[in-house]
């Protein structure tokens, strides 16, 4: 169970902007309602600053969907983060249809997530699940402020979906589908009817774990039905990132508090040693380091172990005469 998003007043005004960006991208705040599954009057207060008319719930709600999160753990550029950018911007300048497959903990989340944060407008991402055809479809929708009435059967609001992004043509949308892999058979041949009405009007990316190519593969291979279609719509390709390089690693640890040159290096080693990975970069084989995961936690570790070693500071004027006057009454 994911922990609940903890909000207070001083968040308001951050949510509240992400909640007008969105508002611009989707078009209305009605459709961000959809998107929340709140009311047009919670998305009308958030936005027009009637802060306290929302109730605690409805914030938490609206941050969870505009994936807002309190400062925290700082997504740092690396080569992972810029190779899923430039498929992402590729994908979408060209309208092409592209397959990320690589393991978890690779960044493909993380950079997905930051390019659409970066370009906002147009740009359409679904983190998806074990779902069949019909609540693929549903959460399709609702991730893009489509109402479902008027939708007799989940092919009306597909086809409902299609006609959405041609009238967006001429804006390149781009459509993101991350863990795809989870999908149901039924739902992951949804992605033939999108692909037909959607060839050179939209871009899209899958992203997933290895595992999807092995089931497409696998899939084309035994003739089950949609599969070598869809692999032939994504151009029989599946694109690998290149993984964290020893400077990625170094940048990582200083963009999150740690600077220590022999803590970063003892990091390295320790999380390269497990792995041993290798890569191709602009030409040169280098080593890198392919769970961003395993590194993070390394690296909380070390900041964790740094905070206890530390001595509290001292006490501030008025506390250090509380204190004292604590031990006189003693």
């Amino acid at each position: 169970m994911s922990t609940p998003i903890n909000i207070n007043k001083m968040h308001f005004s951050q949510i509240s902007d992400l909640a007008r960006k969105e508002c611009e991208r989707l078009g209305s705040q009605s459709r961000l309602a959809v998107k929340c599954d709140v009311s047009d009057a919670t998305i009308s207060q958030i936005i027009t600053g009637k802060f306290d008319q929302v109730r605690d719930g409805m914030w938490r709600k609206v941050a969870a969907v505009l994936d807002w999160r309190p400062d925290g753990w700082q997504i740092v550029e690396t080569s992972n983060t810029r190779s899923v950018h430039q498929i992402m911007s590729d994908a979408k300048e060209q309208r092409l249809w592209l397959t990320v497959c690589d393991g978890a903990g690779a960044g493909k989340t993380s950079g997905a997530k930051t390019f659409v944060a970066t370009n906002r407008e147009n740009v359409y991402y679904l983190e998806c699940d074990e779902w069949n055809k019909g609540e693929f479809v549903r959460r399709f929708a609702r991730s893009l402020g489509i109402s479902f009435l008027g939708c007799g059967t989940y092919y009306d609001l597909l086809d409902k979906i299609v006609r959405d992004f041609q009238q967006k043509s001429d804006e390149r949308p781009l459509i993101i589908l991350d863990q795809a892999d989870k999908l149901r058979d039924a739902a992951f041949r949804c992605l033939i009817p999108l692909f037909n009405g959607l060839e050179d009007k939209a871009g899209m990316v899958v992203m997933g774990v290895g595992h999807i190519r092995k089931r497409i593969r696998r899939n084309v291979e035994l003739q089950t039905c949609g599969f070598d279609e869809i692999e032939s719509r994504f151009g029989r390709k599946y694109i690998n990132l290149p993984g964290h390089t020893r400077t990625d690693v170094a940048n990582i640890c200083r963009g999150n508090g740690l600077e220590d040159p022999e803590t970063i290096k003892r990091i390295w080693a320790e999380v390269w040693g497990e792995e041993k990975g290798r890569s191709s970069i602009e030409g040169r084989e280098v080593n890198v380091i392919k769970d961003n995961r395993r590194l993070k936690r390394c690296i909380q570790r070390e900041i964790l172990m740094l905070s206890e070693a530390s001595p509290p500071p001292p006490p501030r004027e008025g506390e250090a005469y509380a204190e004292a006057l604590e031990s006189v009454a003693a």
